[in-house]
């Protein structure tokens, strides 16, 4: 599924080597940015990222 994905993404035009890599997928349900200082739009402090609902149901990326 993913070097389809790669392939579709870049019209069939990957790096060379890339039939002898491996690519793997890794699914993250959250991840945590904590930073001491506010940097590129984040805040100081802890920051997580909640993947989407499966079922396509909108809710917030962020909690800060």
């Amino acid at each position: 599924m993913v070097r389809g994905q790669v392939l579709a993404e870049r019209a069939g035009q990957v790096w060379p080597g890339f039939d002898e890599e491996i690519i793997f997928e890794l699914g993250i349900e959250r991840c945590l940015l904590m930073l001491t200082q506010a940097e590129e739009g984040f805040p100081a402090g802890p920051t997580v990222w909640k993947a989407p609902e499966a079922q396509g149901t909108a809710r917030s990326d962020m909690v800060t």
